[in-house]
């Protein structure tokens, strides 16, 4: 997975400040700072799939082998 780097926050925060007005409320900087950090060291782990896809796709390819074999059948007669 690809992670947020440094370049990337920074990006995030010009966009925010740019769509906030200067007289509008402010972040606390202490909170920015924080969030930052626990952004930056956040462990990412991918998504594992459902059980209900993993029957989905065993069900496909059995009907895929089940298809070339009745295929294969027909051909040889």
């Amino acid at each position: 997975m690809n992670k947020l780097t440094p370049k990337d926050v920074a990006w995030l925060e010009s966009r925010l400040r740019s769509a906030v007005q200067p007289e509008d409320v402010q972040p606390d900087p202490a909170f920015v700072t924080r969030a930052r950090d626990e952004l930056m060291h956040l462990k990412i782990t991918a998504p594992r799939p459902s059980p209900a896809v993993l029957v989905a796709v065993a069900f496909s390819c059995s009907a895929l082998v089940a298809a070339l074999l009745l295929l294969m059948r027909r051909r040889m007669r």
